[in-house]
């Protein structure tokens, strides 16, 4: 998938755990009338307090809010697979019989 123009600042502000950055917090884009955007909130990392808040990201439309949100959570399930098979491949190292 290429990038778009919220990728580096997912990047930078997103909180991440073991598979990556964190999905957004709700399944679906919410509309906001007043802006006439989507909006889809995540968990911010903040470094500089230590501790993490909530950050809205505004999409100019629903697929490209809802693109993104199935992009981050597909890179995360490829990395539960990697994660999964790395745990396999240590396990049948430590026990060949397997």
């Amino acid at each position: 998938m290429m990038p778009n123009e919220y990728d580096s600042y997912i990047d930078a502000v997103v909180a991440e755990d073991e598979l990556g950055k964190l999905p957004p917090l709700d399944s679906k884009p919410e509309y906001d009338a007043d802006s006439d955007t989507w909006a889809l909130y995540f968990e911010y990392e903040d470094p500089y307090v230590g501790a993490n808040d909530i950050v809205a990201l505004h999409f100019d439309d629903e697929q490209e809010a809802v693109l993104t949100a199935n992009k981050i959570i597909s890179n995360r399930h490829i990395a539960m697979l990697e994660l999964d098979r790395k745990k396999a491949e240590k396990a049948l190292d430590k026990n060949p019989q397997l």
